[in-house]
């Protein structure tokens, strides 16, 4: 039994499970007039126009997807992906951008959509496509606002060990588009939007920022991300004027559900961890393992993530041939300047954690389904029960590797990098456990 071809294949059945083509063959249908998806049906033929826009790592393979199931009814469209990720999509036009940070590329492109989609009409129709990474890809900062702000910004919350939720509640505070706003610039035009969630529990005013759903956090949320984490003193000074003066205002114009923007709204989750998590199950169950799923989402800083799962398979009794599957996203504070991900963080602290496991063979395994674990050319990293001593033999400490954030660094001297290369999508992270 080869455990880490095991481990290749259970994590490839999840991402393809989640790649937008998939997802939109299960999810949408189209008869030349109805475009149905899941239950809900809209007649193509009532509106003037359709459009495509979007951004995240998935939307452009999802804008390929969907322009071939509604061919000649598709108007134009507009699609932001990061780099690497552009496709031919006949009518919609593809750029990339930044990211996890936006460049200037990211605003020029937002600025190009926000025209596209001017001056429409409540006879027609816009379907925005978001995913992972839209955040960053579509930007286009408040007044009095540069994108070198934006850009300190972003990079004090991915060095604090903020959540994805902390992150956007921020990012929303200073935002043309993000918080609702998108869809105010898209009003009065009818709007449906589909979404891959890369967010625990699918919340849409988390996931890329919510740019087409009502927003509930307020400058006092977004001010208390910032004394959390102790970013007073960090992040750009008009930012934290900005913030301190609006602790006084009312958060109200993009709150209510009821508003008129968004009763033209309809949003639809087409694929998400939990969907990644089961296709991983089934072929898990195809190669005779017996199978265990972690249902709550593996977050919070990564390595002590990692020994709370050390622990839970240290507990488990192993009688026949097991794996684990968990999803999630777990966070690092980084304290040095190594390199690395998270998932390769959280695989590095499980094997500082179970040190030598030499006479019981397993493998464990933990990746970014976007193919991408932080600002390296990997999606993460496998360990198996002779990883430690190897390490010890070739003389690294996994442990100082870990206090330096330079997993990247280890698990290249160590064979233990998994690449995949870009997937077209991404709904956070799935790892495992195989044991016998």
């Amino acid at each position: 039994m080869n455990l880490k071809k095991h481990a290749r294949l259970i994590v490839n059945a999840a991402i393809n499970s989640v790649h937008p083509e998939n997802l939109i063959r299960d999810c949408i249908q189209f008869d030349g007039q109805i475009l149905k998806i899941n239950s809900r049906k809209f007649n193509l033929d009532e509106f003037r126009s359709v459009s495509i826009i979007g951004a995240g790592k998935a939307s452009a393979a999802m804008a390929f997807s969907l322009q071939q199931r509604i061919g000649d009814k598709l108007s134009t469209g507009f699609i932001i992906t990061n780099y690497g990720n552009k496709i031919d999509c006949g009518k919609i036009e593809v750029v990339e951008a930044g990211h996890p940070i936006s460049d200037a590329n990211s605003l020029a492109a937002t600025e190009k959509l926000l025209n596209l989609v001017q001056r429409l009409s409540e006879s027609d129709l816009v379907i925005c496509l978001i995913s992972g990474g839209a955040s960053a890809l579509m930007e286009s900062p408040l007044a009095g606002f540069t994108l070198t702000d934006i850009q300190n910004l972003n990079s004090c919350l991915l060095a604090c060990g903020a959540n994805i939720e902390e992150i956007n509640i921020l990012r929303k505070r200073f935002s043309k588009v993000k918080g609702g706003k998108l869809a105010a610039h898209i009003y009065p035009a009818q709007m449906i939007n589909l979404v891959v969630s890369d967010v625990i529990n699918d919340p849409l005013p988390i996931i890329g920022s919510g740019p087409l759903s009502p927003d509930y956090s307020t400058f006092k949320d977004a001010w208390n991300v910032v004394e959390k984490y102790d970013l007073q003193d960090e992040i750009p000074v008009s930012m934290s004027r900005y913030l301190q003066q609006g602790l006084t205002k009312m958060d109200t114009e993009m709150r209510s559900t009821d508003n008129r923007i968004f009763s033209r709204v309809f949003s639809f989750i087409l694929g998400n961890n939990e969907r990644a998590r089961r296709a991983a199950i089934k072929h898990a169950r195809v190669l005779c393992y017996k199978t265990i799923e972690i249902a709550d989402p593996v977050q919070g800083e990564a390595r002590e993530a990692a020994k709370k799962m050390v622990q839970f398979i240290r507990n488990q009794n192993f009688k026949q041939p097991t794996a684990i599957i968990w999803g999630g996203e777990t966070t690092v504070r980084l304290r040095k300047k190594g390199k690395g991900g998270r998932n390769q963080e959280f695989v590095l602290a499980a094997l500082a954690e179970m040190e030598d496991r030499s006479d019981s063979p397993f493998v464990l395994l933990s990746c970014g389904t976007d193919g991408r674990d932080g600002p390296t050319d990997a999606a993460g990293a496998m360990i198996n029960e002779i990883s430690y001593l190897n390490a010890i033999n070739l003389q690294l400490d996994p442990k100082h590797f870990l206090d330096e954030h330079d997993s990247y660094t280890f698990f290249s001297l160590t064979d233990g990098l998994v690449k995949t290369g870009s997937t077209g999508t991404n709904v956070m992270d799935i790892g495992l456990y195989l044991g016998k």
